[in-house]
């Protein structure tokens, strides 16, 4: 059980997950919920910057398409940067036909 202190939140997106940008964007969306993830230089990788990349988040992405993911699975695979984390605690994730839906927090103890 996680460590959570998020208030508890939810990204719920109508998708095409065959538009290879909607995917991006939300995966996006989701990484952006972490400013260590996009603004807080100090958790980068050390190359991150000096590889062209915009933040961390970009990369996590971009490492995941550059893998051949793309869909579904590229969003379970980015998701899982952020899920990992105590402070999101227990995430969830959920697909239907036309739609993603990204759960986290809860403040759990």
């Amino acid at each position: 059980m996680a460590n959570c202190t998020s208030s508890l939140g939810c990204i719920h997106n109508e998708i095409d997950i065959n538009n290879h940008d909607e995917v991006v964007r939300v995966c996006d969306m989701i990484l952006s919920l972490d400013n260590d993830l996009t603004e807080n230089e100090d958790y980068f990788r050390d190359t991150t910057i000096e590889l062209g990349f915009k933040h961390e988040a970009d990369r996590i992405i971009s490492e995941a398409i550059n893998s051949g993911l793309k869909g579904k699975e590229l969003i379970l695979q980015v998701s899982n940067a952020i899920s990992k984390q105590e402070y999101f605690g227990g995430c969830e994730l959920s697909f239907t036909d036309n739609s993603v839906a990204f759960i986290y927090g809860g403040n759990i103890d």
